[in-house]
């Protein structure tokens, strides 16, 4: 989490990943997935060429509504990369 908040790409990738589908860690905390959660950081994962997300973003977005990707765009227009003192 922190290195996509400090705007590590390939964190940000992976996190989004990680919300597309059920996770737990050892200790029996779960998380659910969140399709709106997961194409905030898709999308601003695939602001690097490495991570062109736009095949795996395409099986998210049909099962998001019209509102749910407006606040998608929003958040990932208002984004900005947060550095070590705002950490």
């Amino acid at each position: 989490m922190r290195a996509a908040l400090m705007g590590g790409r390939l964190a940000q990738y992976e996190l989004a990943q990680m919300l597309t589908r059920r996770s737990s860690d050892s200790r029996g905390n779960v998380i659910e997935p969140d399709l709106v959660e997961a194409d905030v950081w898709f999308r601003l994962g695939a602001r690097s060429a490495s991570y062109n997300n736009t095949q795996v973003r395409a099986h998210i977005e049909p099962a998001l509504t019209t509102a749910e990707l407006d606040k998608v765009k929003k958040r990932v227009t208002a984004w900005h990369d947060l550095n070590f003192a705002e950490m």
